[in-house]
């Protein structure tokens, strides 16, 4: 959560991460020890992520391309990703 933080303007930076937790499933939350956020808090983060996604521009496979290169700049498979026991070479 605090990386995905440093990914957005200083001045969102304060905000973002209380709309984020208001997001997560509270049973999630409960199980890392964080508190769950208000009614009031989920409702106002739900709308403002709706308008969020309603503003972005139409490129938006753009800029999920920028992200994706940013988080991964040697690029990325779906087999890379995840953890997966060591290989063993077969003799």
């Amino acid at each position: 959560m605090d990386y995905l933080v440093t990914l957005l303007p200083r001045p969102l930076r304060p905000v973002i991460r209380p709309l984020l937790l208001a997001q997560v499933d509270p049973r999630v939350l409960r199980a890392c020890g964080l508190r769950s956020p208000s009614a009031a808090r989920r409702r106002a983060s739900g709308a403002l992520m709706r308008a969020a996604g309603r503003a972005q521009s139409g490129d938006t496979a753009t800029t999920i391309g920028r992200l994706t290169a940013s988080v991964y700049p040697n690029g990325w498979s779906p087999g890379d990703l995840g953890t997966h026991p060591p290989h063993r070479s077969e003799s």
